[in-house]
């Protein structure tokens, strides 16, 4: 992607202090950005973006005297942030679900799902809208999976546990494992029966490799 420094300006809502016409087709570090890319710098590094070789720089307002180039901002890391999803499209997978997946008995599927090579929907879970599911994923008996969700590979959402709209589950994380519950009586351990959930709220993002314990009973809720 290309766009003039003064297009990345009207789109963060910014200004700038120097050449408006360069044309930046990439985004990096300070250390890393070179002629054609965009950096960022706030305190403490602006002394260090002086001397890089960015294009330009995007800098909080108030920073003065700064020799380069310069993208006038009020929050520099959000308008960057914003700038990175512009500059990185998002994957493109075609929809609809692989033969390779398995779907249990009584699943519903919404429109536009993505649903990759051996998935698993179990029995009565319901995925809801634009939901996409990498391959080794497992969606347990009863879950339920809203609009805009995206699953990563091995990841696994356990029975009866209930996954809300635009959340993103990493890579291994498991939602839904039991909790650790035991009575001791007589020296004898018993397991304390695990039933119920876990209620990840919208918005919601899991990292790779963590897990979230249902509740013995009630809900264990992200919000």
């Amino acid at each position: 992607m290309k766009k003039t420094l003064q297009e990345i300006a009207e789109y963060v809502g910014g200004r700038v202090e120097g050449d408006a016409s360069i044309v930046i087709s990439g985004l990096d570090n300070i250390e890393g950005a070179g002629e054609h890319d965009l950096t960022f710098a706030v305190d403490p590094h602006i002394e260090e973006a002086k001397a890089c070789q960015a294009a330009a720089v995007m800098l909080p307002e108030g920073v003065e005297d700064f020799p380069k180039t310069a993208l006038y901002v009020e929050e520099p890391r959000a308008a960057f942030a914003r700038l990175l999803e512009l500059f990185t499209p998002k994957l493109q997978f075609p929809k609809g679900v692989s033969e390779q997946a398995h779907i249990g008995k009584d699943v519903k599927l919404g429109k536009d799902v993505v649903i990759m090579p051996f998935a698993v929907v179990d029995d009565h879970a319901v995925i809801g809208d634009r939901v996409t599911l990498y391959p080794h994923t497992y969606i347990g008996q009863y879950a339920e999976i809203e609009d805009d969700t995206v699953i990563y590979s091995s990841a696994t959402v356990r029975e009866h546990c209930h996954v809300g709209k635009r959340c993103v589950i990493h890579c291994s994380a498991v939602i839904g494992s039991d909790g650790f519950g035991f009575t001791t009586h007589e020296g004898v351990h018993t397991k304390v029966p695990q039933v119920g959930n876990v209620v990840l709220e919208d918005d919601v993002e899991i990292g790779a490799h963590d897990g979230i314990d249902r509740a013995a009973m009630g809900s264990t809720v992200i919000g």
